[in-house]
């Protein structure tokens, strides 16, 4: 858990809960599909998913560290997406949580390509 401490108090976020802001604001970026599942997990090859996949963190005192699987829209810039991620994602865990951010590691797992039905239109 990560605990923020004033001289007479303290704030205690669960992993979850960043966890869970940490995907929000991922998939509000355009361009951001979905999110992938964890490499190594069980749940890629059984087709699970879990509560909080493609979001693997890393406490370290006060700060966090973010790794963020991801599947992208290929019809976009990959590198403007993977940009605008670090920027949502960093600036939302900041203003929510108060925690300082190490770093937000985006991987592309895969690209989504547009219907052909969608094409013609």
């Amino acid at each position: 858990m990560a605990t923020l401490k004033n001289p007479n108090d303290a704030v205690t976020v669960a992993p979850g809960v960043i966890l869970t802001i940490v995907q929000i604001a991922a998939l509000n970026v355009e361009g951001v599909v979905a999110m992938s599942s964890l490499p190594g997990s069980m749940d890629r090859w059984l087709r699970r998913s879990s509560g909080h996949d493609g979001v693997r963190l890393s406490l370290e005192d006060d700060s966090v560290r973010v790794d963020i699987y991801l599947l992208a829209d290929a019809s976009r810039s990959l590198y403007e997406t993977c940009r605008s991620v670090q920027e949502a994602v960093a600036r939302t865990i900041k203003e929510y949580v108060g925690m300082d951010v190490i770093a937000v590691n985006v991987h592309i797992d895969d690209v989504a390509f547009p219907k052909l039905a969608d094409r013609s239109e």
